[in-house]
């Protein structure tokens, strides 16, 4: 496919649409492989429904979230504005899924190469990004407005649910911490009841035993 000198709402609908086309096609070409070919073990027939979902999934929701941004950026809605920028940089976050998605059919031709046996070595993901040409001298674009916040939102409530989940220990910490100091005080009020207990029986013992009470006994 042809590039774009500029980036643009439609580029990005296009892309979209022949990664899905693309994507289709290899899910029905091995759904009809898995019902139709004989001789493919449990194991291979697993990996094949995995990738399948995963793909399926994927087109359902990463490339549906994808078209909402590019709506967005087109009809200028939203609390924040969507740049022809920011589908970009979207873009190229979730080209690393696709890739992995690519790989991952790519090995299940090697499966099938190899009488359904898995390979010794499953092919590695490039890391490489979707490259768009930008406008002719123009800036390197910056990612921002909502996917950033987007970003930044998940990051935020990850940190807020550690601060939660060390607040809490605190707090049942400082409950046991508690509940020992009023052990340990509880002990020395009955260890000090116990000791003015015997103190008094042994006061006792003294006067009975006394000159004049043994005078009169006798």
């Amino acid at each position: 496919m042809q590039m774009s000198s500029t980036l643009t709402t439609d580029y990005f609908r296009e892309l979209v649409h022949t990664e899905t086309k693309l994507m289709n096609e290899l899910c029905h070409k091995w759904t009809h492989i898995m019902d139709k070919e004989s001789g493919i073990n449990e194991e291979a027939i697993g990996h094949i429904r995995s990738t399948i979902g995963k793909t399926q999934l994927f087109i359902n929701q990463r490339f549906k979230q994808f078209i909402g941004l590019v709506d967005d950026c087109e009809l200028k809605r939203g609390p924040k504005e969507t740049k022809v920028e920011d589908l970009q940089g979207f873009w190229d976050m979730i080209f690393y899924q696709i890739q992995d998605l690519h790989q991952s059919f790519q090995w299940l031709n090697q499966l099938k190469d190899n009488d359904w046996r898995e390979p010794e070595v499953k092919p590695v993901v490039s890391k490489r990004a979707a490259k768009v040409v930008p406008k002719p001298n123009a800036s390197k674009p910056i990612v921002r407005s909502k996917i950033r916040e987007q970003i930044l939102n998940l990051k935020n409530k990850k940190c807020e649910q550690t601060v939660e989940k060390n607040s809490s220990f605190g707090e049942k910490e400082n409950q046991k911490l508690e509940i020992s100091v009023n052990s340990e005080a509880t002990k020395k009020l009955e260890t000090k009841g116990i000791e003015k207990h015997c103190e008094s029986m042994a006061n006792s013992n003294v006067l009975k035993r006394t000159p004049l009470r043994v005078a009169l006994k006798k």
